[in-house]
């Protein structure tokens, strides 16, 4: 009876979230001079979670994000320099939507996810929260002739505020910050003078920044 009970209770706790992260800085470990990330983008998730202790609520998140690289509004100069830059990796001459298609960081991760709610009062509370996972990152190319899929690990930080709806819907808006790692070595890179340049990160890192928002609901 009590194991009854018990798995009655987590079953009318469950919640489940449909949520999207719009990322308005976005950050890697090139520290490319020649581009950087758009800002939005796909960003979206599920996920589904219970209350398990007081105030503390877990969940399991799947994510799916699709970082793009913002190509056209950089300076000319600029635009010559990661075009040579990736012709020479390549072996060819490579047009601008090619290149933006090769810079393109696609990836999906699954995350356990922590959060601490403080009542503020009976429709508003603050939320904290904490994830760590793994990622998967799709066909990448970067600074490479080949795409490969790479597996990492993705942490979370979340904070915002929990708006009750009613009694089986909520909305929620809040700051997103993620760091994202995974190992990658690229292509032998020429500077104009032929000397070979290569970039080898045992933890390549993408951060971003965003805004985190999204319905809460019971069914």
């Amino acid at each position: 009876m009590y194991n009854y009970k018990v798995f009655a209770h987590l079953l009318s706790n469950r919640y489940y979230k449909l949520g999207y992260i719009y990322n308005f800085n976005q950050q890697d470990s090139l520290e490319s001079e020649y581009f950087h990330y758009k800002k939005g983008g796909k960003d979206f998730y599920i996920a589904v979670g219970n209350n398990f202790k007081s105030n503390f609520y877990h969940e399991l998140e799947l994510r799916y994000t699709s970082t793009l690289p913002e190509l056209h509004l950089i300076s000319h100069e600029a635009r010559n320099s990661i075009i040579r830059i990736m012709s020479n990796i390549n072996n060819k001459k490579l047009s601008l939507f090619q290149i933006k298609d090769m810079l393109a960081i696609n990836k999906t991760s699954l995350m356990y996810k922590i959060y601490n709610l403080y009542n503020i009062n009976n429709k508003i509370n603050l939320y904290l929260g904490y994830g760590i996972g793994f990622i998967k990152v799709i066909k990448y190319y970067g600074l490479k002739s080949q795409p490969n899929n790479h597996y990492g690990i993705a942490i979370q930080y979340n904070i915002g505020i929990l708006y009750l709806l009613n009694k089986k819907l909520k909305a929620y808006i809040g700051y997103n910050f993620s760091k994202n790692y995974w190992k990658y070595q690229t292509n032998p890179i020429y500077d104009e003078d032929g000397n070979s340049v290569l970039y080898h990160f045992l933890n390549f890192e993408l951060k971003s920044y965003g805004v985190d928002m999204g319905l809460m609901f019971m069914l």
